[in-house]
C-alpha cells in the first residue's frame, strides 16, 4: 500500500452513511465509475487497519495512541 488516494462511491451502502433524504441523490460521472467500498477492499485498493495506523502515526502532534 503506497498511501495513494483511492476514490470510492460516496453514496454506496458500504459507506454506512444514513442519507436522510426523500429526494433522489445524484452522482457525477466520475462517482458512477469508481468502485464501491466493498469492491475496492476486495481488489486490495484499501489499506488494512494496521497499515492505516502506521501511515498516520506521528501525523497528529501529541497523539500517542496511534
Amino acid at each position: 500500500m503506497s498511501g495513494a488516494m483511492v476514490d470510492v462511491q460516496a453514496l454506496g451502502p458500504g459507506m454506512g452513511i444514513p442519507w436522510n433524504t426523500t429526494g433522489q441523490l445524484f452522482r457525477s460521472d466520475r462517482g458512477t465509475r469508481v468502485p464501491g467500498l466493498s469492491v475496492a477492499g476486495a481488489r486490495g485498493l484499501l489499506p488494512t487497519c494496521d497499515q492505516a495506523l502506521v501511515s498516520c502515526r506521528g501525523a497528529v502532534p501529541g497523539s500517542r495512541h496511534l
